[in-house]
């Protein structure tokens, strides 16, 4: 994301990407209180798409910390199921690009 406007559009991308490939539907999102995720037109959309949308408490760093870990532990489960399922190392860019 070069921009802070393409927020809305690829968190669009991201859960269509998440319901053809996992078969299941977003129930939580959670993000800070930038102006990207307050803006009517993303709020409307998580309301229509029955999405809950937290956000987590000006001047509270533990709560991106929470959320850096969980971002961790995804981007280790999958450098672990890349490695076991032996794909070659010059695509394992193209996996975390999306």
């Amino acid at each position: 994301m070069t921009l802070k406007s393409q927020a809305f559009m690829i968190f669009k991308q991201f859960q269509t990407l998440v319901e053809v490939q996992f078969s299941c539907k977003i129930k939580n999102f959670q993000s800070d209180e930038g102006a990207e995720f307050t803006s009517n037109q993303f709020q409307s959309y998580l309301l229509a798409s029955a999405i809950r949308h937290q956000m987590s408490c000006p001047y509270t760093p533990f709560q991106n910390g929470h959320i850096e870990r969980k971002h961790r532990h995804i981007t280790k489960t999958g450098l672990a199921l890349l490695f076991y399922s032996q794909v070659p190392l010059s695509h394992w860019v193209d996996v975390f690009s999306i």
